[in-house]
């Protein structure tokens, strides 16, 4: 999760996690294990989950987002009975102050698997970007928080990049557009009402994440139900191949990972590192991606919109991080996004 709210001031050998759980202090190598943590896996779920969509042609991302779900509670439990994390007890009045959160986290984690299957990974990158314009306004709606000229500058260029590199093949993957950006919208607002839930609220990052699971999961597993996802997943004729298993659970595993290092690498570092490395690693896969699951076609319009996209993402993390460092010795009044 991107929690602007648990950032910490960072020098060259230390930072100190804050994250409402614990307070200690983290060496250099811990950090940069954090961060590589992150990247790689942050890195890898796309090409695991366009597998299990594709590859093995898995048309229930309903089923899989919901397995993830319950991996993710017992994995948090599991934290939280070794005393490595705290989680706030889950009652009705905290469930009811992070249920529009969880709807979000739910349509954006189903939404986002489903458009991997009609789009290839460098696309879905390149649209994933279009989130950082969603939180730019959303944050200046709901946080009045206020950007400076090279953010909005950098977002300019993302939204440029998405329009030329799509422009092209918009009707032959109109569903996989619509579902990459119903789950670019619904991330948005889950990430800008996480930020201020956190902010307003004694909820720690891991405690937010552990009660959106659980509000989450009732209605996940009611969908599943009333779409017959389940009762066709249980059908499905590679369900006992050992080779599909692994896959499957390989992405389910992932996505509760994913959530888990992003926290770890926002806590021991900063929420800006955590965007830089998000922006290396969208590069990385983007490049991977065109050589993977059947490539992507070099046309000029995809090599021109992916790499002006690229840079923008590139001079967005440089600006965010300009920022941080313009105002960190007065970071208590910061009021950039």
């Amino acid at each position: 999760m991107k929690n602007d709210q648990t950032d910490s001031d960072n020098d060259e050998t230390q930072s100190v996690e804050t994250n409402g759980n614990f307070t200690r202090k983290s060496s250099t190598a811990v950090c940069f294990l954090a961060a590589v943590f992150y990247g790689v896996i942050s890195g890898s779920i796309a090409f695991v989950n366009k597998a299990v969509m594709t590859t093995y042609a898995f048309p229930h991302p309903i089923v899989l987002v919901l397995i993830q779900m319950i991996l993710t509670l017992l994995i948090l439990r599991l934290l939280h009975y070794f005393g490595f994390i705290t989680l706030t007890t889950y009652t009705v009045e905290n469930g009811k102050k992070l249920l529009l959160p969880a709807l979000c986290y739910a349509i954006n984690t189903t939404f986002a698997i489903s458009a991997l299957t009609d789009l290839n990974i460098p696309m879905y990158t390149v649209m994933k970007r279009l989130g950082l314009l969603m939180n730019l306004i959303l944050s200046i709606i709901i946080l009045s928080k206020i950007p400076s000229m090279m953010v909005c500058f950098s977002i300019v260029l993302i939204i440029a990049g998405c329009i030329v590199a799509g422009i092209h093949d918009l009707s032959s993957h109109v569903f996989g557009y619509i579902n990459a950006l119903i789950s670019v919208v619904s991330q948005s607002i889950y990430l800008t009402l996480v930020e201020r839930t956190g902010a307003s609220t004694e909820f720690s990052t891991s405690s937010i994440l552990y009660l959106n699971t659980v509000n989450c999961l009732p209605f996940q597993l009611m969908i599943a139900l009333i779409t017959g996802d389940i009762r066709k997943a249980s059908m499905y004729p590679r369900l006992h191949d050992w080779r599909f298993q692994m896959a499957f659970f390989s992405a389910a595993g992932m996505g509760c990972l994913l959530n888990y290092s992003l926290f770890l690498c926002t806590t021991v570092n900063s929420a800006v590192t955590t965007s830089i490395v998000g922006v290396i690693k969208g590069l990385v896969t983007t490049i991977i991606g065109f050589f993977t699951f059947g490539g992507v076609p070099a046309t000029a319009f995809t090599v021109a919109g992916v790499s002006i996209n690229t840079i923008g993402a590139l001079l967005y993390a440089y600006a965010k991080y300009s920022d941080k460092m313009a105002n960190k010795p007065n970071s208590s009044g910061n009021n950039k996004v």
